[in-house]
């Protein structure tokens, strides 16, 4: 984890499961990210709206949530007239591997695809080469 070093760095984490949420934060803040949290796919719509434009990094988006999914909330979020809001990167979380998940976050535009429990240095790994190579 030492290779990657985000200071300054903004990234949300949407995660229905607390247990999960807590593990993806830690490894955020360890790599040197400030991080948002959201519940549910509406409340990450909410934070995303409120915050200013181009101060997010990343979305980690889980896949399966209740009130909202992170399929429809990614696609809630590409469709806003908010400026960053094609080109912020969105990151799919999700504990089960589904041909039908992956189909559906690229068609929604989710940029990345991980599996929980997050790896940090896949999780490092994938930020490096998606979000963070051009901020």
């Amino acid at each position: 984890m030492e290779e990657y070093n985000f200071n300054g760095k903004n990234i949300l984490v949407v995660e229905d499961n607390k247990l999960n949420l807590e593990i993806a934060v830690a490894i955020l803040n360890e790599l040197g990210c400030h991080t948002y949290t959201a519940e549910n796919g509406l409340k990450a719509i909410e934070k995303f709206s409120l915050l200013p434009v181009g101060h997010l990094n990343a979305i980690l988006m889980d896949v399966r949530m209740p009130i909202m999914d992170g399929i429809m909330a990614t696609n809630k979020i590409r469709c806003m007239a908010k400026q960053d809001s094609k080109t912020v990167p969105i990151i799919a979380m999700t504990t089960d591997y589904f041909e039908e998940d992956i189909r559906n976050t690229k068609k929604v535009g989710m940029n990345a695809y991980l599996t929980k429990p997050i790896d940090a240095h896949i999780l490092g790994k994938v930020l490096q080469n998606i979000a963070m190579s051009e901020n």
